[in-house]
């Protein structure tokens, strides 16, 4: 797996998403995913952007799960952003509110004294 392809991943940005956030065509975002083609700057600027973007989404999602002081077994079906707080790719918005509630938990999980 090339580093390209882990920041998609932690950025919750499939292929097919990239393309789309790109705005460049599939043969393109191939070659820059499996390492045959290199990876401009610019696209690498525009993935550090959106990873602040999820990282904030995350945060004010952590924020909004404290305040509604939600059932821990409803994280299974996971926890999205507010519509409208972010213009996330979907991938990105479902990585946002993953971050999110692993955050709450492990700061439930330190308040029990478990870590």
């Amino acid at each position: 797996m090339t580093s390209f392809e882990r920041v998609l991943q932690i950025c919750g940005l499939e292929r097919e998403e990239a393309v789309q956030f790109f705005d460049m065509p599939a043969e393109t975002v191939g070659g820059w995913t499996d390492g045959s083609l290199n990876v401009p700057a610019a696209a690498w600027e525009l993935l550090a952007q959106l990873y602040d973007q999820v990282e904030r989404a995350a945060a004010r999602t952590e924020i909004l799960l404290d305040e509604a002081d939600l059932d821990p077994s409803l994280w299974n079906e996971g926890v999205g952003i507010p519509h409208g707080a972010e213009c996330l790719p979907n991938g990105s918005e479902i990585t946002a509110g993953l971050m999110a509630s692993l955050r709450r938990l492990r700061k439930g999980t330190a308040a029990d004294g478990l870590i």
